[in-house]
């Protein structure tokens, strides 16, 4: 698939929305369209102007002005005067706004300065225009994973018995941080034997048991992009009904892989592991979206979901996670992320077929 960069993408959704301009304040998209790193910006963005309007505070003019020299770098007292001067100076009559990422108060303090200009709510349009990756995003993705996993094959041996959870997975985190990895994008889940039926338990005091399943998620960031993966491992020889599980739970991840393409309704490859799980009577202990959309955001559009409409756009990196969580026993979930090719999709992350016993 073609690449195309980022800002002729919000420039073509300029002009199929009939926007006079884009206000973006969301960390992500803002690196997304104009490649500025700090933690507070906010762009305009003007249909047929190819250099767009960057606003920062005294602690970034100059970053920005490194980091994005195609842009027009406006360093402001007051953001909301600074922006709808510009508006309200170019003659802009509609705005689109990213209405999930502004706050009520912020809203009507523009909807006071702008005057005559009308803000039109976008929701995800912006983000949406993430969804497909450049071949550049797609490589930065690659090096979060080969982090990741590394830092996984290397600390895999020191989970045995009596390693408490929050210890193993600071061991970890440092791994990753030493092979290159920038802040995690998320805290890193170690849940072991009965907290295993917890979908996002926090790494805690729990000593892992022998005999324990051991549900891994973790991921890197590097450059900006992040990786997300799952792994269930056992320490000791696990019971044979967690065994069962893993193997129907892994069935499910492999058969919704196989129908990720594009073009397939995204609530339909959800359906896929979903009514499988169902049949083999665990769909009750199933209560997440399949997957999700990874890249500058670990968890970003578009969602694998019985809940969304739309379908799988090729260049999409997405994730693949079915769980079985019985309270009272455990759980497992195997996730892998993959590219969605016009061929179907590939693999980025690498998950062992048969559960990974630790002696």
């Amino acid at each position: 698939m073609k690449d195309v960069p980022p800002l002729d993408r919000a420039h073509e959704l300029l002009e199929r929305k009939n926007y006079d301009a884009l206000l973006i304040t969301s960390r992500e998209n803002n690196r997304y369209l104009s490649n500025f790193t700090g933690s507070d910006s906010t762009l305009l963005i003007r249909a047929g102007d190819d250099a767009g309007y960057l606003y920062c505070d005294s602690r970034y003019t100059e970053q920005a002005k490194a980091e994005c020299p195609k842009w027009r770098v406006i360093e402001y007292k007051n953001v909301v005067e600074s922006v709808a001067k510009k508006i309200v100076d170019l003659k802009l009559k509609k705005v689109g706004f990213e209405s999930r990422n502004i706050s009520y108060n912020l809203y009507h303090r523009y909807l006071q300065a702008i005057d005559n200009a009308v803000l039109v709510p976008i929701e995800t349009l912006v983000d949406k225009l993430r969804i497909s990756k450049t071949e550049k995003e797609l490589q930065l993705i690659e090096q979060a994973v080969k982090i990741a996993e590394t830092a996984f094959d290397e600390s895999i041996p020191l989970l045995k018995p009596g390693v408490k959870e929050n210890e193993w997975a600071l061991l970890m985190e440092s791994k990753m941080r030493s092979l290159g990895s920038e802040p995690l994008p998320f805290d890193i889940i170690v849940a072991s034997g009965q907290r295993g039926a917890m979908p996002h338990a926090k790494a805690a005091k729990a000593a892992i048991k022998k005999g324990d399943l051991v549900t891994i998620d973790f991921g890197a960031c590097y450059k900006g992009y992040a990786s997300d993966t799952t792994n269930t491992v056992a320490v000791g020889k696990p019971n044979k009904e967690m065994v069962e599980i893993y193997q129907v739970v892994l069935d499910a991840h492999d058969m919704a892989i196989e129908a990720a393409k594009p073009g397939v309704e995204l609530k339909k490859i959800d359906a896929v592991a979903r009514s499988y799980i169902d049949k083999k009577g665990f769909g009750k202990y199933f209560g997440h979206g399949l997957g999700h959309g990874v890249g500058l955001a670990v968890h970003e559009e578009p969602h694998l979901s019985p809940l969304v409409e739309g379908v799988l756009q090729e260049g999409a990196v997405v994730t693949v996670e079915p769980g079985i969580y019985i309270p009272g026993k455990g759980g497992v979930r195997i996730e892998d992320m993959i590219y969605v090719s016009a061929d179907g999709p590939e693999l980025l992350t690498t998950i062992s077929k048969e559960l990974k016993i630790i002696q």
